[in-house]
């Protein structure tokens, strides 16, 4: 598809991703899931690495760059899921997720959402970020 191969945040991020898995009885299954990351974003038009689709020839220069040593931004992602089989291969799912997101000198970016579904015959899929 003629794209870069690189990490969807960019080369100037640290991240921790952390996933629990339960499940109490035969029917319920239960699914947390936890990302932080700290990005540093490009600024002025500068190139610091945030953006995968820029050239690596115009980044802003080679040495003494760590992540966060442009403008940083924080951003904590918490999925929490719940599925129960009520028919052989038929769930009920639900799910509540919340991201924050802050840049330095920057308003906070809250999201809260709430999904309810029911799901056939099919694999949940869960894309982080």
């Amino acid at each position: 598809y003629n794209q870069p191969l690189a990490h969807p945040l960019g080369a100037s991020v640290r991240e921790i991703i952390a996933q629990l898995r339960y499940q109490p009885t035969p029917k319920l299954y239960l699914n947390a899931q936890l990302m932080m990351y700290k990005q540093g974003t490009d600024v002025n038009g500068r190139n610091y690495g945030s953006n995968i689709f820029l050239s690596y020839n115009t980044r802003a220069r080679n040495d003494n760059l760590f992540v966060g040593s442009e403008r940083a931004g924080n951003c904590t992602f918490i999925d929490i899921h719940a599925a129960y089989e009520i028919l052989e291969n038929m769930f009920i799912d639900a799910s509540a997720t919340q991201r924050n997101y802050k840049l330095d000198g920057g308003a906070a970016q809250n999201v809260f959402f709430f999904n309810l579904g029911v799901r056939a015959n099919l694999a949940r899929r869960s894309i982080l970020l």
